[in-house]
Formats: C-alpha cells, structure tokens, sequence
C-alpha cells in the first residue's frame, strides 16, 4: 500500500437490539477478531417509524465496530449484510469509515508504529 492512513477501515453495524450474537458469530468464524459491541437508543418518531416507514418501531440498537483492512472490507460487509439480513427493511446498516489516526492498536494490527 502507499499509504499506511488507507490500510485499515472502521466497520459500524447498528442493528436492533438482541440481534449481535448472529453477526459477531460469523465474524469470529471468519477469525475477525478487533470488534466492539455497545447498546444505545434510536431517536426517531414512533408514528414516523411505524405509520409512514411501516418499520416496528425498535429504538434499542447494538452498536457493533469493527476494525479490518481495506481489502477485506468488501467480503466482511457481504456476510455482515446476509447474516443481519440488513437488506431488509427495518433491520439494520452497515457503514464504513476511512481510519485516518490511531493510538493504541499496535498489538491488535501488529504493526510498529503509530499511525498518524
């Protein structure tokens, strides 16, 4: 690579609570190992969600971040949108990040500097 700032992208999967274990499942099948998981709370109307959008309305959500190289990237977001079925309305997304600086994940990309 050039750039050493193109190498690794950040991964973040927001889907509705309960929903984790099948994602994470398959990640560590695939031995992804540099993930995260925490809880938050959507923000959007119930009549919006339900009488416009025709989505349950769920506002508890996973929030899952994972860090991979750029050349993964692609295949990891094909499994992650089969297994949480992310084509489907209501279900979840899956977006990706440019990781430009970091600190402290030397051992988990095993590289030897900093990055920045």
């Amino acid at each position: 690579m050039d750039n050493k700032n193109d190498i690794y992208k950040l991964v973040i999967i927001i889907i509705n609570r309960g929903q984790s274990h099948k994602i994470i499942k398959r990640l560590m099948k695939e031995k992804i190992m540099g993930w995260t998981i925490f809880y938050g709370e959507g923000s959007v109307d119930k009549n919006l969600c339900e009488n416009i959008f025709g989505i349950k309305f769920a506002p508890e959500k996973e929030i899952i971040l994972v860090i991979e190289k750029a050349t993964k990237i692609k295949s990891l977001l094909t499994r992650v949108t089969k297994v949480g079925k992310l084509t489907e309305p209501g279900t979840g997304i899956a977006l990706v990040i440019n990781l430009k600086e970091w600190y402290g994940l030397r051992s988990l990309l095993n590289i030897e500097e900093r990055c920045d």
